[in-house]
C-alpha cells in the first residue's frame, strides 16, 4: 500500500541563502543569492527545492533538496520555520559540462559532446562510446586539414596520424590526445577503434577521461587558435598598410 504524501502550506518557506560556486551553465564562478521553497514530507523525509540566477548567463540552477525541518527562535514572539537541507541534487541542468562548449563548435560536435556529459552518470559505457565519435568527428573536422594525405580510417590510426604529424600546436594536448587510446586500451579491444561509436565496457575512468580531452580540444580548435588567428591577421594587416 502506498503511503500518502503530506504537504502543509503552512510550513513553506522562502528562507534566503547564498549559493557560490561555478555555474554548470557558463562555468563562470559566482555568489548570488539562493531562494528555497519548501514542497512537503513523505517518508524519507522533508523536501524542498532551491535555485540561483546566475548573474554571468542568466540561466537558473536548481536543486532538488532532502533534509529537515526546524524553528528559528527569534526571542520577540515570531518564531520562523526553517530547512535545513542534507541531499542537494542538481536538477537543472540535469549535467554538467567539464568544460563549455565553444559558440563556434559545429551542431553535430557539440550534439555529440553534451550527450556524453549527459548520461555519464548513468552509463559510462555510452558515455564513453559518444565521446569517441565526438572525438573522431573533430579530427575529420580540424585535425585532418593539417595533415597532408591524411587516411580515414580506425579511430586508434587517425589519433597516431595527428600526434605523429604535430597536427595541433600543442605538446601537452598532443600527448593527452594519445592517451585516449592508451587509456581506452584500443590494443585489448580494436572494436573501440574500429567502430568508435560502440557501446563497450570501459576502462576505468576513461569515460570521463575522454569527455576532459575533448573539452581541451573545443577550446583550443574553436577558441584559443581561432584568437591567436585573429591578432596575427589584425598584425598583418597593420604591416600592409604601414608598407604602403
Amino acid at each position: 500500500m502506498a503511503r500518502s504524501f503530506e504537504i502543509n502550506p503552512q510550513r513553506s518557506t522562502d528562507l534566503d541563502n547564498t549559493l557560490s560556486d561555478k555555474c554548470p551553465h557558463c562555468h563562470v564562478a559566482f555568489t548570488a543569492r539562493k531562494i528555497r521553497e519548501y514542497i512537503g514530507v513523505d517518508a524519507d523525509g522533508d523536501w524542498a527545492f532551491s535555485g540561483a540566477l546566475c548573474p554571468a548567463c542568466s540561466r537558473l540552477i536548481i536543486f532538488l533538496e532532502k533534509g529537515e525541518m526546524g524553528w528559528l527562535r527569534s526571542g520577540i514572539g515570531a518564531d520562523k520555520v526553517t530547512f535545513h537541507p542534507k541531499e542537494p541534487r542538481l536538477i537543472h541542468p540535469i549535467y554538467v559540462l567539464p568544460e563549455p562548449i565553444p559558440k563556434d563548435t559545429p551542431p553535430k560536435i557539440a550534439k555529440d559532446y553534451r550527450e556524453a556529459s549527459m548520461v555519464l552518470a548513468f552509463s559510462p559505457n555510452a558515455s564513453a562510446a559518444l565521446s569517441r565519435r565526438c572525438l573522431q568527428h573533430i579530427i575529420h573536422e580540424r585535425s585532418a586539414q593539417d595533415i597532408q594525405n591524411f587516411k580515414p580510417g580506425n579511430l586508434q590510426d587517425e589519433i597516431r596520424q595527428v600526434v605523429d604529424n604535430k597536427a595541433i600546436q600543442n605538446d601537452n594536448l598532443n600527448k593527452l590526445l594519445d592517451k585516449v587510446r592508451i587509456v581506452g586500451n584500443f590494443a585489448a579491444h580494436p572494436n573501440k577503434s574500429k567502430y568508435s561509436g560502440l557501446i563497450m565496457d570501459v576502462e576505468p575512468n576513461e569515460a570521463e577521461f575522454n569527455l576532459k580531452v575533448i573539452g581541451r580540444l573545443l577550446f583550443w580548435y574553436y577558441t584559443e587558435s581561432l584568437e591567436e588567428q585573429k591578432i596575427i591577421d589584425d598584425i598583418d594587416k597593420k604591416l600592409q598598410e604601414k608598407s604602403r
